[in-house]
């Protein structure tokens, strides 16, 4: 009989159990304490050092890191922001809500991250910053935005909420922005048990952004940072990262080398890239289908979403419409995200892949 054991998108169960010893004794050590504690006060300067940064300062959601950061930088009404039609709603509503306008640049055919030449094309005299996300786990070529950014005066956001632990060339990311920010809450290959995020900085930008937080904490009373057992847990996560992302790649290689099919294109990894694949996501033909297929056979795959922000209703009234935005539309529909985490069984991936063949090739000979 054919193997129906389920296999999760994602699991942390097995991760938390090989932790679990750590994280007790860790734990333990942060109950009592309070907001300000020094438990968190260590994981922002040990993130920090880990990303190569001089300042790591932690808030209580991602939400608040985009708008600390858009602070920081005085994005306010009449300015506008680049970013990539898939970088996620909630950036695009910080931008909203910071009173500016969200432009979106098109993205690579083959990396899916935003394109620089795109980026250079909607620069614009009311352009004060572009937000760059290392989506998928995969470095955007910040090298190249660096330049475009300095020859036209505007500030990068450097979003690594997908990818941290990531490099570029020699350096993590984290490090290339003028901000980052990094989303602790789930999706990401590092989490805690609830929401958080990091804001990054270098000395300059630092002064600003505590200079932000300042104006924030003023207005209204208060402003969430990490609590002590979120960081606790982010902590003994931390100290596991680096290897566990040396398997989610050799993970992806497993799956290289089985998804050989001209029909099946896996992700392609840009030069001086060292990923750590949040998602393993190949782009597919019929892509609805083969989804409903491999969740009949108890295989977990998602849709990557808001892959078209522009498209979106709520976007309307920027003008954005069908056309705008070729590969970012072309490939929305063509996206699948199969199971990949460090605890994944050689066994599992070889029957996601076989599946995934299988079902592909049911498909073709059914057309």
């Amino acid at each position: 009989m054919p193997d129906r054991t389920a296999i999760p998108f994602n699991d942390l169960r097995h991760q938390l159990e090989f932790i679990q010893d750590e994280l007790i004794a860790k734990l333990g050590s942060a109950l009592g304490t309070n907001i300000s504690s020094d438990i968190t006060a260590c994981f922002e300067s040990t993130f920090a050092e880990f990303c190569g940064v001089a300042h790591a300062l932690s808030v209580g959601s991602v939400s608040e890191a985009l708008n600390l950061s858009l602070r920081s930088l005085d994005i306010k009404s009449g300015d506008e922001v680049i970013m990539a039609p898939n970088n996620g709603s909630e950036v695009a509503y910080a931008v909203i809500r910071a009173g500016a306008k969200p432009v979106f640049a098109d993205i690579d055919a083959h990396t899916y991250l935003i394109d620089t030449a795109f980026v250079e094309d909607a620069i614009t005299k009311r352009i004060k910053a572009v937000i760059a996300a290392h989506t998928y786990g995969q470095p955007a070529d910040m090298i190249e935005l660096r330049r475009v950014a300095k020859d036209y005066d505007i500030a990068i956001i450097e979003d690594a909420s997908s990818a941290a632990g990531a490099v570029l060339g020699d350096a993590r990311v984290g490090s290339f922005g003028d901000i980052a920010i990094c989303n602790m809450g789930a999706g990401g290959t590092l989490n805690c048990c609830g929401e958080g995020a990091m804001v990054l900085a270098g000395a300059t930008f630092y002064e600003r952004v505590a200079e932000a937080r300042g104006s924030i904490e003023r207005e209204r009373g208060h402003m969430h940072c990490l609590n002590p057992l979120q960081a606790a847990v982010l902590s003994v996560k931390l100290a596991h990262l680096d290897r566990w992302n040396t398997v989610r790649r050799y993970n992806a290689r497993l799956y290289n080398e089985r998804l050989v099919d001209t029909r099946i294109q896996p992700p392609t990894v840009g030069a001086m890239v060292t990923p750590v694949f949040s998602e393993y996501v190949v782009r597919v033909q019929n892509r609805d289908e083969l989804h409903h297929r491999l969740t009949s056979c108890s295989i977990e795959t998602r849709m990557p979403k808001h892959t078209q922000l522009h498209l979106h209703p709520e976007f309307d009234k920027y003008g954005y419409r069908p056309g705008m935005l070729p590969v970012a539309e072309r490939i929305a529909g063509e996206l699948l995200s199969l199971p990949l985490y460090p605890e994944l069984s050689e066994a599992k991936i070889d029957r996601v892949a076989s599946e995934l063949l299988r079902c592909t090739a049911e498909q073709c000979r059914a057309a």
